[in-house]
């Protein structure tokens, strides 16, 4: 027998591999129908004109209105930031009001708040101020 080089095999190999590639067209075509059905389904919705509608005012509220939503985020964080520098100085006002009330109802508390912040002294004192060199930290300072 002579041998002209293809093996039995061969006309199997390529039978099963034809097979493989038309069952991938097949699911192709399957897909590309399924999509084109969706897409088709789709476009029937969007002639509804009470859909399109929809869509474009929603779409204009959204991005294109003076009022968009990028500049409601925006007014809101302004809002929350406003609203924090509110309770500090709500904060700061207590704190001075406690402060106030504390100097016009105690005379020891006067002359101590005289004294630190005005460096305000008896007749019968000498005050020293000590103030550190650039560089040195005060011993009383927290690190």
């Amino acid at each position: 027998m002579y041998s002209l080089g293809i093996s039995a095999r061969r006309p199997v190999q390529f039978m099963h591999i034809s097979t493989r590639l038309i069952n991938r067209f097949v699911d192709f075509v399957d897909l590309h129908n399924l999509f084109m059905d969706r897409a088709v389904k789709f476009l029937k919705i969007l002639r509804n004109k009470y859909i399109a509608a929809l869509i474009g005012f929603t779409i204009l509220m959204l991005f294109i209105d003076h009022n968009d939503i990028f500049m409601q985020l925006d007014r809101r964080r302004q809002l929350n930031d406003l609203l924090a520098s509110k309770r500090f100085y709500e904060q700061q006002i207590e704190q001075t009001k406690k402060n106030l009330s504390d100097l016009q109802n105690n005379s020891a508390a006067l002359e101590r708040y005289a004294r630190e912040k005005y460096l305000l002294k008896r007749d019968n004192e000498d005050l020293f101020v000590v103030v550190p060199a650039q560089g040195q930290k005060n011993s009383g300072e927290k690190q």
